[in-house]
């Protein structure tokens, strides 16, 4: 999934739940120019922020291993 992807999917997941960007901002402890920048891809978050977002948002995080390496 690009950043764009990701983007996009919070900031729509945000506007569904009716949150401004500054509601969002203090259920989560961020500021809501970060919050903005984050979601409308300005800013390149770091893990932490990105999962606090989406936690804000009540967003599930998943974690999927590829398997890189060449089965013998």
């Amino acid at each position: 999934m690009t950043r764009r992807v990701i983007c996009l999917v919070l900031e729509n997941a945000r506007k569904e739940r009716g949150l401004t960007y500054k509601a969002l901002g203090a259920r989560i402890g961020m500021t809501p120019d970060n919050v903005r920048g984050i979601l409308q891809g300005w800013q390149e978050p770091r893990l932490e922020s990105l999962l606090l977002v989406c936690r804000g948002l009540g967003l599930e995080v998943a974690v999927v291993e590829r398997d890189t390496l060449k089965k013998e």
